[in-house]
């Protein structure tokens, strides 16, 4: 369509491109039935329509007025929705500026928001833990041309008290203990549907009781201060925001015992987040060095100026290409750094690694760099930036009024949460010293009865993260910063002291990525990023004796998290990346990154160790589960007869679909593989009064599972693989 004012500008017709755009974004009388029905029969509202510009070449800018093809094109793109238009000065511009809106479509079509609500305790009160995500957000900053902009796939996880009814309230006054108030409508009357713990008393205290509710009318989360209607709803629930005073609160509003994205916010150097990651250096499958997280050996913090070249030279092994490879080749240094003809290709890798893993870590980076000096718009980091994908948002507080009384510019930290749903852990929990009477595994309570409540999930940012939610007290009916409920949280959770130990409440303890989803981590800067999944599977917690007793294993016990990626993980080829496919200096790089399982040993949630993660070759003899959808299980069984005190724990993992459209390859049958949980430390060489004291060093071995059917053991033992 070419629309044209006049001669002068070489354009003729009309002007009312940008009015149609309005009119098909704002107006209500589009359709002749506003409504539609859903296919459970309920009626919801029609959407509008989002008009989406792209042009091929620049535009000119003649003039302010709607005669000026620029102005014309972005009032059309402002009031059909969508900000801004997109202009191709060549076709890779273009290109890009096509997936850019094919993206934002696909994010408008996707829910706003969703939650999931996980108890804290088995019963009585405690808390839920809520998750969020938005695969776009308005955020609140406006660009030179008075545009507001977005970030897209964030999330975030929120903490609420629940009673021993599963009753949910707010933290009203943000004094951290749980105060409810079953006055819903406040008229200090029991009203039917008031009695949250169904004792017939009305308890008048500070905290609202809050129902979550999918509003039908904006569709997005909100909360609810009243009883929700027959239909899920909201009483009087506006097609507006919420404001203070009325029965809905916006998913913002709510009052949180604390808030995951806020303690990330609110970190003042992101780069102190310890987020670890194992990466194969020798190339044999096992996590070397026991797990432990440290410097220098292939289960690492990442940081910047860690040497990448010093790595790649002593460390790396066997036929594998370099580590940093794995996370950026040359093709990706472009993304991330400007071109310096005086580097060296280590110096370049070196820079591009750090400038990802500054993004990693929560620190954004806006400018495409052409000098590093700060005189010329740098920022004396040493490295000419790019601009990478920004999450960039206004964080506003207000009063108890709903008043603003402060706002900050800063990075939204937390990706998306979807499908892993958040899980908590604290004390032990499988009650085998009740059910079997085992006196060992009743030492390992003793040990951890007092244990920090963690919660546990797996992010869209590609990372596994464990967050604190303290020590409650089921006296005092709030959760404390310190072992032996000492130290009450202040308003969010902040309760730090100079305590080594001490986090806040929904203060990030550590995050784990998988060396599976190394390779696309750097698709998560990139400025036309399109969803991926990463860490999307809810973790599997197990409590097993598997250990060498120790002080944290006391009987040998020992609780473990088996994390998986459901469809993220994309099956990588090495050789794809690093270009060793054995025609140059023989080096033939097989390894292969997919979905896939990984265990932590979480017995101790603040040092955690990694016991192992399911790696596989491009070759054919190793088991290849597709994508990791299915939730693993424990099995256990005795070793001789039915009065063995020695147990062998095995980890059961079915496989998921070959591709992300749920689909398998026609005639594939269905596989089932069985780990031997003594693969991920070696087997116990010693048992005394059925404990493992003995486990030998170099006893490991590699989670490749051979892609063999099982066969009975000649001896009428247990079944092996070939």
């Amino acid at each position: 369509m070419i629309l044209m004012c006049n001669a002068r500008v070489g354009i003729y017709s009309s002007t009312y491109l940008d009015d149609m755009t309005w009119w098909g974004q704002h107006s209500y009388s589009l359709f002749k039935n506003r409504c539609v029905a859903d296919p459970d029969g309920n009626e919801t509202e029609k959407n509008n329509i989002f008009t989406h510009v792209v042009t091929t070449g620049a535009l000119a800018a003649d003039g302010g007025t709607e005669c000026s093809p620029d102005t014309l094109m972005q009032n059309a793109a402002v009031n059909g929705g969508t900000e801004k238009y997109y202009s191709g000065e060549d076709p890779q511009q273009l290109e890009d500026n096509l997936y850019a809106v094919l993206g934002n479509i696909m994010t408008r079509a996707s829910s706003g928001a969703a939650a999931s609500v996980i108890s804290n305790s088995r019963s009585g009160d405690g808390a839920i833990y809520q998750a969020l995500f938005w695969p776009r957000k308005d955020n609140g900053i406006l660009d030179d041309k008075g545009n507001e902009g977005t970030i897209s796939w964030a999330g975030n996880i929120n903490a609420l008290f629940m009673n021993s009814y599963n009753v949910i309230f707010e933290d009203t006054n943000q004094d951290g203990k749980f105060d409810p108030n079953e006055d819903v409508n406040g008229n200090s009357v029991l009203d039917p549907g008031e009695d949250a713990n169904d004792n017939e008393v009305l308890e008048e205290g500070a905290d609202k009781r809050i129902s979550l509710y999918f509003s039908n009318n904006v569709n997005k989360v909100r909360g609810c201060y009243d009883l929700l209607n027959s239909v899920g709803q909201c009483p009087f629930d506006p097609v507006e925001p919420c404001n203070a005073g009325d029965y809905c609160v916006e998913i913002e509003d709510i009052k949180y015992l604390w808030s995951a994205n806020e303690q990330l916010r609110k970190m003042d150097d992101p780069s102190k987040r310890r987020i670890f990651t194992w990466n194969d250096f020798n190339n044999n499958g096992i996590v070397d060095d026991g797990g432990l997280v440290d410097s220098d050996g292939e289960t690492f913090v990442l940081e910047t100026g860690k040497d990448w070249a010093d790595i790649n030279q002593n460390l790396v092994s066997g036929d594998r290409g370099p580590a940093t490879d794995d996370f950026v080749t040359s093709d990706d240094y472009g993304t991330f750094i400007g071109y310096n003809a005086a580097q060296a290709e280590d110096e370049r890798a070196q820079d591009a690694m750090d400038a990802l893993i500054e993004w990693l870590q929560g620190k954004d980076s806006l400018v495409d760099e052409s000098s590093d000096m700060l005189s010329e718009g740098g920022n004396e980091n040493g490295r000419l930036d790019k601009s990478l994908r920004s999450r960039q948002y206004r964080f506003v507080e207000k009063d108890a009024a709903g008043n603003v009384v402060k706002t900050e510019d800063t990075e939204w930290r937390l990706g998306d949460v979807i499908h892993s749903s958040p899980i908590t852990v604290s004390k032990p929990a499988e009650n085998f010293h009740l059910i079997y009477r085992d006196p060992t595994y009743n030492e390992f309570v003793k040990k951890w009865s007092g244990r920090r409540t963690v919660v546990y999930f797996g992010g869209n940012d590609g990372m596994l993260h464990a967050v604190n939610s303290g020590f409650y007290s089921d006296e005092d009916r709030q959760f404390f910063c310190s072992e032996g409920y000492t130290g009450q949280a202040k308003p969010g959770g902040d309760c730090k002291t100079d305590s080594p130990n001490e986090y806040n409440l929904g203060e990030e303890l550590w995050a784990y990525i998988p060396y599976n989803l190394q390779p696309h981590l750097k698709c998560l800067a990139d400025n036309f990023y399109e969803h991926k999944y990463f860490v999307d599977l809810e973790p599997r917690i197990a409590d097993v004796q598997i250990f060498e007793e120790d002080a944290d294993h006391p009987g040998g016990w020992g609780t473990i998290l088996i994390g998986g990626m459901r469809f993220g993980g994309a099956p990588i080829a090495a050789e794809d990346l690093n270009g060793l496919d054995g025609s140059n200096n023989g080096i033939h790089d097989l390894r292969e990154f997919s979905s896939s399982y990984f265990i932590l040993d979480i017995t101790n949630p603040v040092n955690p160790k990694v016991l192992g993660e399911l790696t596989r070759t491009t070759e054919s003899t190793y088991v290849d589960l597709n994508y990791t959808t299915s939730s693993p299980t424990i099995a256990v069984m005795r070793k001789g007869d039915k009065n063995a005190a020695e147990s062998a724990w095995y980890l059961v993992m079915g496989n998921g679909p070959a591709e992300q459209d749920g689909s398998n390859n026609p005639g594939v049958q269905g596989k089932i593989a069985v780990l031997p949980l003594e693969w991920l430390l070696g087997p116990v060489a010693n048992w005394t009064e059925g404990v493992p004291t003995t486990v030998p060093l170099g006893g490991k071995k590699a989670i490749r599972i051979p892609d063999q059917l099982p066969v009975t053991a000649s001896d009428g033992g247990h079944s092996r693989f070939r």
